[in-house]
């Protein structure tokens, strides 16, 4: 891939990193920045980009804040207007989501921004200027006629990432909008046309830009992993993040910056069932595979699978010597292998795990596995919490599990990963696909 967007020098070691909020045109948005002076200000929440190429359309969204009150929301479509699925924290207000055109938005917090423009050539208006976005708007083009018609006032201290399912996108700065000029376009906290009102340098902004732009291919997994390098822990953690393909209106969904969990969200499935909402963080089990490592070799015909979770989940084994072995999942009452593990286990290597972590989607979607090359140091630089310990997570203790499959084939790959069920959850969410070969 190309890289063919003007590129910011930034300094990963100088990037200054304050409390900010991704926020939408609304009260709830309005009170959380009040905080923040007219002036120079740096702000370090939130990373939001979106890709195009390989036939691939795909956006991305990490939600960096200190509130774990996170949820979605599916919004029914009428005769006049999209259904659209909402993502925020439970007061209501919108922080992104896409429609069933496949428009996808998010936003990150900014230094204020003077509308001269707007102000006196557009309309202000009253309330979430992005709703209205998602119900009218099924490209770009006719998001762009709203902007230019419309303000509204959290447009002063936040701006806009907006993208379509044709690969177009534009970043809204205030009065100023900035098309994608390149196969790729990412926002983090600093006005890109005005970098000296604050927010910059940006290493998350330098991180996806380095990971995009020297990129083979494009895929879920790639979006994943840039999200992973992009994550924050400490005082202002990543909450969730979202990886949304735009031409199938699939969003896949991650809590707290977990990357070895997942539950996927089929947008014309959520619409066809009606209006409903969602807290996030009861549908996930914490789940992360343990053994067998991915591309381990085992002797004989059996194997014990190990990962961690929720004591209280339900769950199943899926196996297979295909490549998607969704088809081949079997409920099972797992044993506890280990003590109980608060706040989840910590695996090393994240980023490096989550590579098998859509295995099955990068089957289906025609895409092949890359290997993304992203020489940055993201450990040393803990984001918005300036190095605090991250809090914590999810409450619900933690157990390692143990399941044994006997009469395996030998001299075969196998692939596999793990489902579970939280208690009361209407979606299952689910691992990576792991491999392993079985011996001669």
């Amino acid at each position: 891939m190309t890289h063919r967007v003007r590129r910011v020098k930034l300094s990963i070691l100088t990037c200054l990193v304050l409390a900010g909020v991704a926020s939408s045109c609304t009260t709830e948005g309005n009170e959380a920045l009040s905080s923040h002076q007219e002036g120079l200000q740096p702000y370090g929440s939130c990373t939001v980009f979106h890709v195009a190429g390989d036939g691939e359309v795909l956006g991305g969204n990490n939600e960096d804040w200190s509130d774990p009150n996170t949820r979605f929301w599916i919004i029914p479509g009428t005769a006049e207007n999209n259904g659209w699925i909402k993502f925020g924290y439970a007061g209501g207000y919108p922080q992104g989501g896409m429609n069933e055109a496949g428009l996808f938005w998010d936003a990150t917090a900014s230094p204020y921004l003077p509308m001269p423009h707007s102000e006196a050539n557009k309309t202000r208006y009253d309330g979430p200027l992005m709703e209205k976005v998602m119900r009218e708007a099924g490209s770009l083009d006719e998001a762009s006629g709203i902007f230019g018609d419309y303000y509204c006032e959290d447009q002063y201290r936040a701006q806009y990432l907006v993208g379509d399912s044709a690969g177009a996108s534009m970043i809204v700065e205030g009065d100023e909008i900035l098309m994608k000029q390149g196969p790729f376009q990412v926002v983090t906290n600093f006005y890109q046309s005005h970098p000296e009102l604050g927010g910059y340098p940006c290493w998350r902004h330098e991180t996806a830009t380095s990971m995009l732009s020297q990129a083979e291919s494009v895929s879920p997994l790639l979006v994943g992993e840039v999200l992973d390098a992009t994550h924050q822990e400490g005082k202002y953690p990543t909450q969730y993040s979202t990886i949304y393909d735009l031409r199938r209106r699939i969003v896949y969904l991650f809590y707290y910056h977990n990357f070895h969990e997942h539950v996927r969200i089929d947008l014309a499935e959520e619409l066809r069932r009606g209006a409903r909402h969602h807290d996030i963080a009861p549908l996930f089990s914490d789940l992360r595979p343990v053994a067998p490592v991915d591309g381990a070799t085992i002797p004989g015909s059996s194997i014990g699978f190990r990962w961690t979770g929720k004591s209280t989940s339900a769950y199943q084994v899926c196996l297979s010597t295909s490549p998607d072995p969704t088809d081949s999942c079997t409920s099972i009452q797992p044993v506890i292998a280990g003590g109980t593990v608060r706040g989840g286990l910590r695996l090393p290597g994240t980023g490096l795990l989550l590579g098998l972590a859509l295995l099955a989607s990068v089957v289906w979607s025609r895409t092949r596995l890359v290997t993304v090359v992203a020489a940055v140091l993201i450990g040393a630089v803990a984001g918005c919490g300036n190095g605090a310990t991250d809090p914590p997570g999810p409450t619900d203790d933690v157990v390692e599990l143990r399941y044994e499959v006997a009469g395996l084939v030998p001299g075969a790959t196998y692939y596999w990963k793990i489902v579970a069920q939280a208690p009361g959850a209407e979606f299952a969410s689910q691992s990576m696909v792991l491999r392993f070969t079985t011996g001669g």
